[in-house]
């Protein structure tokens, strides 16, 4: 029988290093989801409900607080598997025009809409009785 050290954050089975901590996979992925999405979280309990592996999920404020308390940071550790989070950037990406900051998204919707337009004409002519109840 293999003994599996514990995660430091709720004490199931860890599955190696995730984030500088001895962690299992699901706190883990949490702190990375945390961090890539900023998420800040609001306890309703004070700070200081219980974090185990059958209570992990009803707090997620005291989850997060309790990943920083053990020390997991942005930075990969010693898991490749785990990918760094970038910072998301500060400032906004520009101030270009729809058109020019997405072109294939612009391309894509202007195609849509003349595909529209086409089909309403083609069911104008094979339906003109219909005509009226189609949308300009």
């Amino acid at each position: 029988m293999k003994f599996k050290a514990p995660c430091l954050v709720c004490g199931a089975d860890s599955s190696g290093i995730n984030f500088s901590v001895r962690s299992c996979k699901p706190c883990g992925s949490f702190y990375r989801r945390c961090i890539a999405e900023r998420k800040k979280y609001v306890c309703r309990n004070g700070n200081a409900c219980p974090i185990d592996q059958k209570q992990r999920q009803q707090c997620r404020a005291c989850r997060l607080k309790k990943c920083i308390e053990v020390g997991m940071s942005r930075e990969v550790g010693n898991n490749p598997t785990i990918c760094a989070v970038p910072p998301l950037p500060e400032t906004p990406t520009s101030n270009l025009p729809f058109n020019q900051k997405y072109p294939l998204l612009f391309d894509l919707l202007e195609a849509w809409t003349n595909f529209q337009t086409s089909q309403k004409s083609l069911l104008k002519v094979v339906h003109p009785w219909s005509s009226e109840q189609i949308e300009e």
